[in-house]
């Protein structure tokens, strides 16, 4: 994966970065690679119109 600059890596999830900060949820040198899997993870069910009840169903289906 290629190096990202610190402002870069503030644009992903800006707000859920902060959360996450906030809430003390993650170490400051881990929050980016959190934002970065939920924004790929939103980007997935989007493109296949999961609705939210059904993603744990839909996980579930792939690990068998």
């Amino acid at each position: 994966m290629e190096n990202l600059s610190d402002s870069r890596k503030k644009d992903v999830l800006p707000e859920f970065q902060t959360f996450l900060l906030d809430k003390k949820l993650a170490q400051e040198k881990n929050v980016f690679f959190y934002a970065l899997w939920a924004s790929k993870f939103l980007i997935y069910s989007n493109k296949k119109q999961i609705p939210p009840d059904q993603y744990q169903e839909e996980g579930k289906r792939h690990l068998t």
